[in-house]
């Protein structure tokens, strides 16, 4: 049975959680929970904006394509931030495709319906504006620390991302997706993990990845992770 499919929204999204309980009462009704299947894509490059996706364990990727073929994330985003919020920028088709990482609860809304939200809620807005603040220097992080740091650094970065975003010290980590991560061949990714489980950090299988030492990654992650606006 789909584990999010039924009830209300109860928390764990920041951005819905900053909005005071009389603006949350007010969304509820156009919120629905629904489970975001791993893999399954929210939208495509050049497609237009149909929900707004709020995670709340689950985590998405935000992927940039190329012409030959090639796929790169370039930003994360879990129950720190929500997929589609450019809307509130005017963006009505997506810039990016964007695709379940890690699968769990997302609280869901059309995009009309949100719309209509950012003209009742200011608060909402100023949220929905903050994240987008935080992602976008996140993205232009990644871009400094792909020249900077080694793929080692880079990747105890990235999974103590996805903890953050998911609040789990286990979750799904797919080889394609790695690949994506890193910016590598997938048949390049396991060297920077078998060097972190070396360290006593992290223990990985094939599709899931266990954090064992969250110390021991900040100790050896680069300061990308810890950078700020």
């Amino acid at each position: 049975m789909d584990p999010s499919s039924d009830g209300a929204y109860v928390g764990g999204n920041a951005i819905l959680d900053r909005l005071t309980s009389a603006e949350r009462a007010d969304l509820l009704p156009q919120l629905s929970m629904v489970f975001g299947e791993e893999a399954s894509v929210v939208h495509t490059h050049g497609q237009a904006i149909g929900d707004v996706h709020f995670p709340i364990d689950a985590v998405y990727s935000v992927i940039v394509e190329l012409e030959r073929g090639q796929m790169y994330e370039v930003n994360v985003v879990g129950r720190a931030g929500a997929v589609g919020i450019e809307l509130a920028l005017g963006a009505r088709a997506a810039a990016r495709t964007a695709l379940c990482q890690a699968a769990g609860r997302v609280a869901r809304i059309p995009s009309a319906e949100f719309m209509r939200a950012l003209d009742r809620s200011p608060a909402l807005l100023a949220a929905v504006r903050e994240s987008l603040r935080l992602q976008w220097f996140a993205s232009e992080q990644t871009v400094a620390c792909n020249f900077a740091h080694t793929i080692e650094q880079r990747a105890a970065r990235w999974i103590l991302m996805m903890q953050d975003q998911t609040g789990r010290e286990r979750f799904p980590m797919r080889t394609e997706f790695l690949s994506m991560m890193l910016g590598v061949p997938a048949a390049n990714v396991r060297a920077p993990l078998a060097a972190l489980e070396q360290l006593g950090c992290i223990h990985y299988t094939e599709d899931e990845l266990a954090i064992i030492s969250r110390d021991g990654l900040r100790e050896y992650v680069c300061i990308c992770y810890e950078g700020s606006p």
